[in-house]
């Protein structure tokens, strides 16, 4: 495995064990599938995933990686998920993704901390040029 929990600023986070170069996977999970959102799950299209490393992958306005439901010729036999880095990332960093991106809507909004935008989900983003 290439990730691990661990406590960033007094919160769990999870971070790399090595180098990653854009456009890798950075972490492949199946997870359970349930039929509501949690704190804790993704969305990814009308299923909400629970998995106990994606329960820890924190927010950012500027993530480091993207959800793709590994869609290879338009299906997924297996039900695997991964998180994609969108650029470089080195061993140690922290691995966020825009829950704007994924969310229709955020169970818990919450204020987040890189710019003080109200994450509440993609059903709630202005569309413009900025998500922020």
């Amino acid at each position: 495995m290439t990730v691990k929990i661990t406590n960033i600023n007094g919160m769990k986070g999870v971070i790399t064990t090595v180098d990653v170069k854009a456009g890798s996977i950075v972490y492949e999970f199946r997870g359970k599938a349930i039929s509501n959102p949690t704190r804790t799950s993704v969305q990814i299209g009308d299923k909400h995933v629970e998995d106990d490393i994606v329960a820890y992958v924190n927010h950012s306005c500027t993530p480091n990686v993207k959800v793709d439901d590994m869609n290879y010729n338009d299906w997924n036999m297996f039900g695997t998920y991964a998180f994609v880095s969108t650029r470089n990332i080195v061993a140690d960093e922290e691995i966020t993704f825009d829950y704007n991106s994924t969310e229709d809507q955020v169970v818990h909004p919450f204020e987040c901390s890189c710019h003080g935008t109200l994450i509440r989900g993609k059903n709630y983003v202005e569309h413009s040029s900025s998500n922020v």
